[in-house]
């Protein structure tokens, strides 16, 4: 890759680190991602880096089976900055995975939208922990 490239060179190292420096990936080492795990996080990363809101690879995102691409769906989402993504991240709030659901409460916190306060506190209340142990904890 050139230096006429930054932008290029910067969302293939984000997506390379995303795949094997995150958490979820360091748990999951052996497993190596397909085509289409790749196509849908390059699909929202490129979303997230143009500030877009395009719910069709973020809905893929959210419903996919691995923790670590519904992570980072929930993350751009939030990054995006468009309250329709409201609708979306609800439900992810209540994922099997603890740092899912920490990314969707985080994503709805920089959405800002008064619609995700009720969610919100029934999940922590609900004993979900958003992420390991609640927001307390």
């Amino acid at each position: 890759m050139s230096c006429s490239r930054p932008r290029r060179t910067r969302f293939v190292c984000s997506l390379f680190l995303l795949l094997t420096a995150s958490p979820l990936a360091a748990q999951q080492r052996a497993v190596i991602p397909d085509e289409t795990t790749v196509g849908v996080l390059a699909a929202v990363l490129a979303a997230a880096d143009a500030r877009r809101f395009d719910p069709a690879p973020l809905r893929e995102a959210l419903s996919h089976s691995d923790p670590a691409v519904r992570r980072q769906g929930a993350l751009a989402a939030g990054r995006i900055g468009d309250v329709a993504a409201v609708d979306l991240l609800l439900p992810v709030l209540h994922d099997t995975v603890p740092a899912v659901q920490a990314a969707a409460a985080f994503a709805l916190g920089l959405l800002k939208d008064a619609r995700a306060i009720p969610p919100l506190v029934a999940a922590i209340q609900a004993g979900e922990g958003l992420g390991g142990g609640g927001l307390g904890a």
